[in-house]
């Protein structure tokens, strides 16, 4: 995942892997030593357990997916569950009352939904591209719980955040600031900044 200057960000963590990489690549900024947390959205579930890469036999691309716990800070507060419904549709699950399942709401070519007269499902795609990802992990930082999932540090314009301590695949909203650069490149530590 690349952070092109934004405060937060919603970044996919592969099972097998667990981790997420930020790279700054902002001339104006310095991520170089700040911290940046990674909080848990969605869990990813694989449809045949043997599908999921953190096994011998993994495949990432495997039918998945995504889902809600319903005791998440993103779930039980209105305001934030609300953002998330601008783009997902949340599905209860008979008898497991401990999650929903995350859907990506659909629009064909012309912009209708599937409830709506006419709809197309074979030009039907994914309201939740990369704008809306932005404007999601934007409204979202207002709700984020206390305590992040997992942190890292930078290391030059490179933080890596190891979320294996987790052992969950899944999204994460991940938050970070940086330090404005002045005119000759130095780093102005007196200007610390949500990267913008």
């Amino acid at each position: 995942m690349m952070v092109l200057g934004s405060m937060s960000a919603l970044a996919e963590v592969a099972a097998g892997t667990y981790t997420i990489e930020v790279t700054n690549s902002n001339d104006n900024v310095s991520i170089a030593n700040k911290t940046y947390k990674a909080y848990k959205l969605f869990d990813v579930t694989y449809q045949n357990p043997a599908d999921n890469p953190n096994t011998e036999y993994g495949n990432d691309d495997a039918p998945h997916s995504y889902t809600l716990a319903t005791d998440s800070v993103f779930y039980t507060t209105a305001a934030a569950k609300t953002e998330i419904e601008k783009y997902f549709t949340l599905t209860a699950i008979e008898g497991d009352t401990s999650k929903v399942v995350v859907t990506p709401i659909m629009k064909d070519a012309t912009g209708k939904l599937p409830t709506e007269d006419g709809y197309d499902k074979n030009t039907a795609a994914s309201i939740f591209d990369v704008t809306a990802a932005y404007a999601l992990s934007q409204a979202l930082v207002p709700y984020l719980p206390t305590t992040a999932n997992a942190e890292g540090t930078a290391s030059g314009e490179t933080v890596t955040i190891d979320v294996s301590n987790k052992g969950d695949a899944g999204y994460y909203l991940v938050t970070g600031e940086g330090f404005a650069k002045n005119a000759d490149g130095s780093v102005n530590t007196e200007k610390t900044r949500w990267l913008q």
